[in-house]
């Protein structure tokens, strides 16, 4: 069994043209990228890779609160 994690769905939805289907960016995907800009100026992280961990776990959290 996988654990899929939730990614929100499409962070900026559009109407499905000549059917292909392309959703773009997933809302965590956004919520990580908002939250690395305010968290990699307020800390000194010792890796890039811990900062984006980081990102993604606050992008999780973003996700989980909207349900």
């Amino acid at each position: 069994m996988t654990n899929k994690i939730d990614d929100g769905g499409p962070a900026f939805p559009f109407p499905v043209l000549n059917s292909q289907a392309n959703s773009g960016m997933s809302l965590r995907d956004y919520y990580a990228g908002c939250a690395l800009t305010a968290i990699a100026g307020s800390k000194s992280w010792a890796t890039a890779e811990d900062a984006a961990t980081e990102a993604f776990r606050c992008a999780d959290a973003m996700i989980a609160a909207r349900e």
